[in-house]
């Protein structure tokens, strides 16, 4: 895929988001700055995906997860490996080896949903690659089977069906009792909760929405104008 300069811009844009958003709440919708890079992978996956749809299964799925693997896991377990050692040495985080199930199968998560929420220095921002590697774990096989008319229903759908979701799980989560303050959290963590963020980003390869220059600037604006609107329902349904 083409290397495009202008992302570079939105990453930023998202990383001082969150930035702005943990420290100390400077801005509190700083949080969706975590829905931008999930569009933002959404539209890269989506692209690299189309574009190599017509590959044997075999060398799609080899190609794709091989390239995921070199990019992501080194420095993902490198990363824990420190964290080991230094829990061996000093036993900080105090919590570790609890969690170490969690994020040695990137499921981290869900580790508010089985144990406590926490908002642990070291691991704040690993919920979001989890949710980002469960999400590649099932795309791929979306993208290969379903032919172009049905992934534009199916992006549709996911976008439209994915609130309802997150609305449901919340009624089911206070049913259970979980703690009230929690449940934002809980839902927000969610890959199901999220996959409608995925979904704007992969609907403008899939809907060939940057084929015409003009029209891709106004269905962008469109796209961003539903995805911050998708956004306050997210804030709404999770609160």
């Amino acid at each position: 895929m083409k290397y495009i300069k202008a992302l570079d811009g939105l990453r930023a844009l998202a990383i001082l988001l969150v930035m702005l958003f943990h420290f100390y709440f400077l801005l509190e919708v700083g949080w969706i700055g975590v829905q931008l890079f999930f569009v933002l992978s959404g539209y890269l996956i989506t692209s690299i995906l189309l574009n190599s749809k017509t590959d044997q299964l075999g060398d799609y799925l080899k190609r794709f997860y091989w390239r995921r693997s070199l990019r992501i896991f080194p420095l993902y377990y490198l990363y824990l490996i420190a964290i080991a050692v230094l829990y061996l040495a000093v036993h900080i985080p105090a919590d570790f080896t609890n969690k170490i199930p969690y994020l040695v199968f990137y499921n981290y998560n869900h580790y508010p949903v089985f144990e406590t929420l926490s908002h642990d220095v070291a691991f704040t921002h690993f919920w979001s690659l989890s949710v980002e590697e469960q999400f590649y774990l099932f795309w791929p096989f979306i993208i290969y089977f379903l032919s172009l008319r049905n992934l534009k229903i199916f992006v549709l759908a996911i976008i439209l069906i994915i609130p309802i979701f997150r609305y449901g799980v919340h009624e089911w989560l206070m049913a259970h009792e979980y703690p009230l303050a929690d449940l934002g959290q809980i839902i927000y963590r969610l890959t199901p909760a999220q996959i409608d963020s995925f979904m704007f980003g992969a609907a403008i390869p899939i809907f060939n929405l940057t084929k015409n220059e003009k029209f891709g600037y106004q269905a962008g604006l469109v796209s961003a104008l539903l995805f911050l609107g998708f956004g306050l329902m997210n804030l709404i349904t999770t609160d």
